[in-house]
């Protein structure tokens, strides 16, 4: 995923073996770096300090999976909200987002609405559950609310393509997976990985009683059976002068023949990193990353184009801070501790 810093930090300059460095790392965040050497043709020292270099400048903020939570039972619900800047009770708010144990993301705008919360829960009721008591503990402060069911994520590329052209075949996912009936140990293997993907299975052993060939083996099963639909990496592109935008859309249809052209449209964009279909207030929302407006215009203005016969209507929103981003959150913990 890629995060927006809430100020201005020291521009990084990166050059095209670092591009296909990230591309690659976005791709399968646990390749060895001999095979990222080979491919970007450097040595492996130098692949590892480049690494090393974007790391220490925060342009690389973690290596993570990207776990499928509906293959874990869960849901994903994203919830809009606008907050009076009463304090200290957003401050407050924020925390109880950022620490609530079914959070995975929390998105702060400058625009139309303050707040994005994506959570997950078992189902509708839960999820109402949750809402609920935070909506009840912070109803001076949360003026207004909408809610959204996420029905698709439509594979999402975490680079803009413009970096990779080369690379895009790495953010292609699977059609088929494998059955696995996944235990305690495959979600604390997850909750290591969440911490750091490339960390070795060697490492992980020394936290889960299991050899690393037996680990090794449980990452391979989790890939194949699509519960980690592949290792990414966590940036901060505004380091590189990047913007996060949030472009919502009402649909007039949105039948099988849309849908498929919209995926193909999607996955082919140079700027949009995200789309997700769901039910509630809007269709569909697509998360544009460009270095400018004139490139997020320009992106606007190709989808509408695009799909103007079946656009109802439309919001845009400007992504100012991200507060969270949890690959791994802690309700996942529940079944096996």
């Amino acid at each position: 995923m890629v995060k927006i810093s809430q100020t201005k930090v020291k521009k990084v300059d990166i050059d095209i073996k670092d591009q296909k460095i990230l591309a690659l790392l976005s791709g399968n965040s646990r390749m060895p770096l001999s095979e990222i050497a080979k491919s970007v043709q450097l040595s492996r020292d130098l692949v590892n300090y480049r690494i090393q270099r974007m790391i220490k400048a925060g342009l690389i903020l973690n290596f993570m999976p990207e776990i499928d939570f509906k293959k874990l039972g869960f849901d994903i619900y994203h919830l809009f909200m606008v907050i009076s800047d009463e304090e200290p009770k957003k401050t407050e708010l924020i925390q109880a987002l950022k620490n609530h144990k079914n959070t995975i993301s929390l998105t702060e705008y400058s625009d139309r609405w303050d707040f994005e919360a994506c959570i997950i829960a078992k189902d509708i009721y839960e999820f109402d559950k949750i809402f609920t008591e935070l909506s009840s503990k912070f109803s001076q402060i949360i003026t207004e609310r909408i809610r959204m069911t996420v029905i698709e994520s439509y594979d999402p590329i975490i680079l803009p393509f413009q970096f990779t052209p080369e690379f895009t075949k790495l953010m292609q996912s699977k059609s088929k997976y494998i059955d696995y009936a996944y235990d305690a140990y495959d979600m604390k293997i997850l909750e290591q990985l969440s911490k750091d993907a490339r960390m070795s299975t060697y490492e992980i052993s020394k936290s889960i009683p299991l050899s690393a060939d037996a680990i090794g083996i449980r990452i391979k099963k989790l890939l194949n059976c699509g519960i980690i639909k592949k290792f990414t990496v966590h940036l901060d592109l505004s380091i590189l002068d990047y913007n996060l935008y949030t472009f919502a859309l009402q649909m007039k249809v949105f039948d099988k023949p849309t849908e498929t052209k919209f995926k193909s449209f999607v996955r082919g964009h140079p700027y949009i990193v995200k789309a997700i279909k769901t039910l509630g207030a809007f269709d569909i929302l697509i998360y544009i990353n460009a270095e400018n407006t004139k490139k997020f215009h320009e992106t606007v203005k190709c989808i509408r184009n695009e799909f103007s016969f079946f656009i109802k209507n439309q919001d845009t929103y400007v992504v100012f801070k991200e507060h969270l981003l949890c690959p791994f959150p802690q309700i996942l913990k529940k079944d096996y501790t």
